[in-house]
């Protein structure tokens, strides 16, 4: 297995297709149910992740994540945290509408959803560094898995290198069952996107 401990390694994991995204409805913390196809995808990702020894998953405790956690982690003897600080924007109005590619947008460009009666960036970006921040104190340096939603991914590396991830989505967008890599030494850094996902 793959180990890494010079420094600390966050292995963010998108989780498998759900019924809301073949229907392309906004999810936010609501939740729809994994796939039969969401649930091959994470199969494939499993393949990835299998060769990378981890010190602790972390993952969103919304249902799409746990259940995708259990594909990922089937077999391994690795601790796992469920955690509300890893969730999906919360989203408002939004959620279970039609609007995906208006909230993609929003997210991309940094912009919250306070006006719909969901969460800031501020927010987001406050619990989701707390959720690494927090790894941080609890495991020593390696890799970590963080398994958790497409929005709250984007915005983070969004966060970290807004030019790095915006040539990435140039190009991609992030699919399910996606592994993208932040590094801390210091500081947080995004490395690269390592698989690109299910679209």
């Amino acid at each position: 297995m793959s180990v890494m401990n010079d420094k600390y390694y966050f292995y963010f994991v998108r989780h498998g297709q759900t019924q809301y995204n073949v229907l392309n409805l906004v999810q936010g913390q609501c939740d729809s149910p994994l796939t039969e196809k969401g649930k091959k995808q994470l199969q494939e990702c499993k393949k990835i992740l299998d060769n990378i020894d981890f010190k602790h998953a972390y993952v969103s405790d919304l249902k799409r994540t746990v259940d995708s956690s259990k594909i990922l982690l089937k077999d391994r003897d690795i601790p796992i945290t469920y955690t509300p600080l890893i969730r999906e924007f919360a989203l408002g109005e939004y959620e279970k509408t039609d609007n995906c590619k208006l909230v993609t947008k929003q997210i991309n460009s940094v912009i919250g959803f306070e006006d719909k009666g969901g969460e800031s960036i501020e927010q987001i970006k406050e619990r989701m560094f707390l959720a690494m921040n927090k790894a941080r104190e609890e495991n020593e340096k390696g890799n970590i898995l963080m398994v958790a939603h497409g929005g709250c991914i984007s915005l983070l590396l969004h966060l970290i290198d807004r030019e790095k991830i915006d040539k990435y989505l140039s190009d991609n967008t992030m699919g399910n069952a996606s592994i993208s890599i932040v590094s801390y030494d210091g500081s947080y850094h995004y490395e690269e996107t390592i698989f690109n996902g299910f679209h």
